[in-house]
């Protein structure tokens, strides 16, 4: 991925808000400098994408019907960019053939059709932990709720519960905040209604379990998040936060650019 990216020049000189959960509020940003003498260029080698279009599609791109094509991808293969392969194919992944049964089973009027939560740079002042507020997090959700005129959750309006609470009646759902490096959990204000003074874990992290338990009936969702992308490489896909996910849109929507990551 890496050497894709520097290929295409993706990122080169841009600073990044850090929206990681695993990062210290003393490293909010991340710099990515330009190092031109390790980007190739097309003419002198293969490049990435290509070398993977050639290892996945390309046995069996004379037997592709139409324009669409949906991927399983198992192991590694889990991570590869491939709505990024073709212009002329639109390549869809889902986990596993069990996930696509338990989608495409769900009955048509069970995803809301009105609504969005818009939930972004909430309050980290009471969490254990060193993480920093995400002023561009605060900004990307105002805008999107100017143009849906629809009031975002920031802040410490933007808890747990209240985001638990919300996040069943909605059509979309856009989510920008901290996210664990392993699981892709992300980070939400604690709830005020607690137990300890201090936050424990279960007030404040939004889960894999927690997403699934709720029943999403979103028809959008949009985790821009750092490593949200992310989870265990496992027989039936990568297991994180946008996996709980996957399993409330519409099959033809995963991974398709619908179901966003970050």
């Amino acid at each position: 991925m890496e050497t894709a990216l520097k290929e295409i020049g993706a990122g080169v000189g841009v600073s990044c808000e850090n929206r990681s959960l695993d990062e210290l509020s003393d490293c909010p940003s991340s710099n990515r400098e330009a190092v031109e003498e390790n980007v190739q260029s097309p003419t002198s080698s293969p490049n990435s994408l290509r070398l993977l279009y050639d290892v996945i599609i390309g046995p069996i791109e004379d037997f592709l019907q139409g324009d669409q094509l949906i991927v399983f991808p198992d192991g590694p293969f889990c991570l590869a960019p491939f709505a990024a392969l073709s212009e002329s194919i639109r390549i869809r992944t889902v986990p596993s053939l069990t996930a696509l049964k338990l989608i495409a089973g769900s009955p048509e009027d069970y995803r809301s059709k009105h609504g969005a939560l818009l939930v972004g740079d909430p309050c980290m002042k009471e969490v254990p932990m060193k993480l920093s507020q995400l002023l561009y997090a605060k900004k990307e959700v105002e805008m999107i709720g100017t143009l849906l005129k629809i009031t975002p959750l920031t802040g410490r309006n933007a808890t747990k519960g209240d985001v638990l609470k919300r996040i069943t009646t909605v059509a979309l759902v856009h989510i920008a905040a901290h996210g664990c490096q392993e699981t892709g959990e992300i980070a939400l204000a604690p709830n005020p209604k607690r137990t300890s003074p201090i936050p424990k874990r279960e007030d404040y992290i939004l889960t894999m379990s927690d997403v699934q338990e709720v029943h999403v009936r979103a028809r959008l969702v949009v985790l821009s998040c750092c490593h949200s992308g992310r989870g265990e490489v496992k027989a039936e896909g990568v297991v994180g936060m946008a996996r709980a996910c996957v399993l409330v849109l519409d099959p033809f929507w995963c991974h398709s650019g619908l179901l966003m990551t970050r």
